[in-house]
């Protein structure tokens, strides 16, 4: 019997999608100032605030946790490796924006939480993922071509305009496909169950792999 176990998070990313009629470089600023008295340490950039110049910039960190502001995405985004730390900051921020004075539910108009996992195998992630829709890897030898193997594939729930969805990549890791599986995660929800969705995740990504 195969097993998958969970090796590591390339990324977990908690976004927030600002309302454009923000003004961001007011917002920065209010940011940097509110979080600096919660124990962030600020990233002051040599260069100048211009949103027209710069796409994105990393304002401050706190515990290895990593806050972003994305101008042409319109988002803040709270960026690391660990779910649980990036929740908690994530939990943070939200507490702090109404002390900011900017309300919750006009300052953002969606939550996103983007996850790069990695797994091990004790099989050929090709083999293990193919597993997963009964792959026919003969299906066209008749025809003299190689067995076929699963390069990856895309599985979700609805339409990335409705308020919540999930979607879930799942391919063997480019760098070491013999030994690893990548899963990229894309789910959208309310505030509460976006702090909820790291709980259990590493459980849920490892039952799509055991056998029916």
């Amino acid at each position: 019997m195969t097993h998958v176990e969970i090796d590591s998070y390339e990324l977990y990313h908690i976004g927030n999608k600002l309302n454009p009629a923000i003004n961001f470089e007011k917002f920065k600023d209010d940011l940097e100032l509110s979080l600096k008295d919660y124990g962030f340490s600020i990233i002051k950039e040599k260069h100048s605030f211009n949103i027209t110049n710069i796409t994105s910039e990393v304002i401050c960190t706190k515990n290895n946790v990593k806050v972003e502001l994305n101008y042409v995405a319109q988002a803040l985004n709270v960026i690391g490796t660990n779910p649980s730390e990036v929740t908690s900051i994530f939990e943070e921020i939200i507490s702090i924006l109404p002390k900011m004075e900017y309300e919750i539910d006009s300052t953002i108009t969606f939550y996103e939480v983007l996850a790069g996992i990695l797994l091990k195998s004790s099989d050929k992630p090709v083999g293990k993922i193919g597993a997963l829709i009964n792959l026919n890897t003969k299906l066209f030898t008749d025809n003299d071509i190689p067995e076929i193997n699963t390069i990856g594939f895309r599985i979700g729930g609805n339409e990335p305009s409705d308020n919540a969805f999930i979607t879930l990549t799942i391919e063997p890791n480019p760098v070491n496909p013999n030994l690893k599986i990548a899963v990229k995660i894309q789910y959208r929800a309310e505030k509460d169950n976006i702090i909820e969705f790291h709980k259990g995740l590493d459980s849920k990504i490892q039952e799509l792999f055991k056998p029916l």
